[in-house]
């Protein structure tokens, strides 16, 4: 059982109020009806300075919500009766959910077993974020264990808010403590608390980078080598340090006559900032042979013809280690018309010493599959459609898929209407005055991908007259030669 208390003050005049329900009649919901208002489960009385609100909730979830229209009407006044109504909603929240307290530090998550490493005369940053679950909570920060005499902050610390996202900085500097404990704790507006704590340590000792030792390839030509090798690095606190290099295991090494020697300088940074450095060296002897890189992926395209459809793509590159860049012949070309057969593209590359690399990719043409108007149009094509001067139709489709905005724009910006002879459905020598001009109404098309339909409800108001019949035409930029025509016919 929920209860609210409403208070009410009326002016002198008026001795007496009454608090009463104040349910319409036709009781509905912001578009269609919703069903008799449940005035078992919500009660509205009279009490002493104001309105009583009770609802019997056993039998609701969670989260649901109850509106109370109340009214309040005051005893007659000069012949005048004076009343206020009111719209309460009432919600059912959960108040044993805490509020969750989380933390970043240089860009990343902490947890609380973490030991998170500030570095010396620098303004070291922990950004907590603190919410509640609870729908219409609010949080504030009731209290902190910071190094706030060492110079720390924490804010802001309020006012209460649905969320709150206070940021501690501090800048160690020597003689500090060298270790020691942040924690914060919140509050929600229910007064359940959250907290979260973590133990720091100033940290200066850069990360330790282990290198391979000299890595040597073998080279033919003047293009170089791909070499592969692996750097670690250790911290003294972080878990977890990944290094960078000015060349990634996998780069090509150039090579010198005789040979090319090249310093592969590698660098790791801990989350304190300290960075450690170390380098090797990779001497380049050998070559590697001609690489196709960026083949197309298999291409599913929708024909325009009878014919099929022209097809372009990029065509993929190639690269020699003693050549540099090779080129590549594709067949069937780019631009080329392919059938309605899947075709296999075969893509080649030569070097100078004639050896040759093959990558293909396929290409398949579909037909349009367009089959016709879905209901409540008929799906034949001859069909006519009996419809008011105001009546807004809703046009359905389906071509086999979702092709994203189908509906043809440009010259051939469509749906548009055409006012034709009622009995040959020709638009020869029937005037078009007041017949629209079409215009874009691609903000209008819906597509549904559990029935894989397209939807666009076509407004005729405005539009047409009354003993007129029209034609609808839409053209899909997926299949641009045909045009699929609705007969309409105004009463």
């Amino acid at each position: 059982m929920v209860e609210k208390f409403i208070p009410v003050a009326i002016p002198p005049q008026l001795d007496s109020f009454a608090c009463t329900l104040n349910v319409p009649d036709g009781f509905q919901g912001s578009t269609a009806p919703i069903g008799t208002y449940p005035t078992a489960e919500v009660t509205v009385s009279t009490v002493d300075g104001g309105c009583q609100i009770a609802w019997d909730n056993a039998a609701r979830n969670l989260k649901d919500k109850m509106p109370v229209p109340v009214r309040i009407t005051a005893a007659p006044f000069e012949g005048a009766t004076h009343r206020t109504d009111l719209d309460i909603i009432l919600e059912l929240v959960d108040k044993t959910t805490a509020p969750t307290v989380t933390a970043t530090f240089g860009g990343s998550a902490i947890a609380e077993t973490d030991l998170i490493k500030f570095t010396l005369d620098t303004a070291n940053t922990v950004t907590f974020t603190i919410t509640d679950p609870d729908v219409g909570a609010t949080v504030y920060v009731a209290s902190a264990t910071i190094p706030s005499s060492y110079g720390a902050t924490l804010a802001p610390r309020g006012p209460p808010a649905s969320s709150l996202s206070p940021v501690l900085t501090y800048t160690p500097t020597s003689g500090h403590p060298k270790t020691g404990v942040i924690q914060v704790i919140a509050f929600d507006n229910t007064n359940l608390q959250g907290t979260f704590s973590f133990q720091y340590t100033i940290d200066n000792t850069p990360p330790v980078i282990a290198v391979p030792g000299t890595l040597t390839l073998e080279a033919s030509g003047p293009s170089g080598a791909v070499g592969d090798f692996v750097v670690t690095a250790t911290d003294d606190v972080d878990v977890s340090v990944t290094p960078t290099c000015d060349y990634d295991s996998g780069a090509t090494f150039p090579v010198g006559l005789p040979v090319g020697t090249t310093t592969v300088s590698c660098t790791a940074t801990d989350r304190a900032g300290n960075t450690g450095t170390a380098s090797f060296q990779v001497i380049v002897q050998d070559t590697k042979a001609p690489k196709i890189v960026g083949t197309p992926a298999d291409i599913s395209v929708t024909g325009t013809n009878a014919a099929g459809a022209v097809v372009t793509y990029t065509p993929p590159t190639a690269s020699d280690l003693v050549d540099g860049p090779v080129g590549v012949t594709c067949t069937p070309a780019s631009g080329t018309v392919f059938g309605y057969t899947p075709t296999t593209v075969t893509c080649t590359a030569t070097d100078a010493h004639t050896n040759t690399a093959t990558t293909t990719f396929q290409v398949t043409v579909a037909q349009c599959a367009f089959v016709g108007f879905r209901p409540p149009l008929s799906s034949s094509p001859d069909a006519v459609q009996t419809v008011t001067a105001t009546q807004t139709v809703p046009v359905k489709w389906s071509v086999g898929g979702d092709y994203g905005m189908i509906l043809a724009s440009g010259p051939l910006l469509t749906p548009y209407l055409t006012r034709v002879d009622c009995t040959s459905w020709s638009s020869a020598g029937v005037d078009q005055t007041g017949v629209p001009a079409p215009t874009d109404m691609s903000s209008l098309l819906q597509y549904d991908p559990t029935s894989t339909q397209y939807q666009l409800n076509y407004q005729l108001k405005g539009k047409v007259f009354g003993g007129k019949c029209y034609t609808l035409t839409f053209i899909f930029n997926i299949c641009p030669t045909v045009k699929h025509v609705i007969k309409l016919s105004v009463k």
